[in-house]
């Protein structure tokens, strides 16, 4: 900055998700219709009773922000036969704020394999990611994106041929991130969707 001189800057300031008060949500009928099908379709734990508006409303703003930053990052990521990956989600069985479970057609798994050979995804340990009750984990991969990358970790139960997928956002790749997970298990607290959102956009 010269002296005597007046100059304009602009700055983008992190939200502090301790700080933010209220948020303004899409309503249910402002959603996108793959989004709301799947709501539709959704029998979520701890909502076992409400489907399409109603589960939407039902979730609290933490889960709400949370599923809604995961359909924004699924909805754009892409595979070369031309569908994302939030195509191939059936329904939700448990939603949070720094992730959901949700039941997915078999051909996913497929597709995030067959995308390594073009750099879209790439496998990492799935060890930390707890399979539901009668399913088995089976592997884990990761977008490359150095922050706010996609995380799909899938789970199986080999008699039926159903895959459930345990879908996050992580807010950074590689040493950053196991920084993250260590200073998750020590607060105890996970990734704040705000904090998510703030990535994304």
């Amino acid at each position: 900055i010269s002296e005597d001189q007046t100059t304009n800057e602009s700055f983008v300031l992190p939200v502090d998700p301790e700080k933010v008060s209220a948020v303004e949500f899409p309503p249910y009928e402002g959603l996108q219709d793959d989004l709301k099908k799947v709501l539709q379709a959704s029998k979520a734990e701890g909502y076992e009773d409400r489907q399409g508006g109603d589960l939407y409303q039902a979730l609290d703003n933490f889960r709400k922000a949370g599923l809604l930053n995961l359909y924004w990052k699924m909805q754009r990521t892409s595979f070369q036969n031309g569908r994302n990956v939030f195509s191939y989600v059936s329904s939700l069985r448990r939603v949070r704020g720094d992730r959901f479970f949700a039941m997915v057609q078999k051909d996913l798994r497929d597709e995030v394999k067959n995308s390594i050979s073009y750099r879209l995804f790439h496998e990492v340990p799935g060890a930390l990611h707890t399979p539901p009750p009668d399913f088995s984990p089976v592997d884990s991969f990761k977008t490359w994106d150095k922050y706010g990358n996609l995380q799909l970790t899938f789970f199986s139960r080999i008699d039926t041929l159903e895959f459930i997928v345990d879908a996050d956002i992580d807010d950074a790749q590689g040493i950053e991130h196991i920084f993250q997970v260590i200073g998750h298990s020590l607060t105890h607290h996970e990734t704040h969707p705000y904090d998510i959102h703030e990535i994304l956009i």
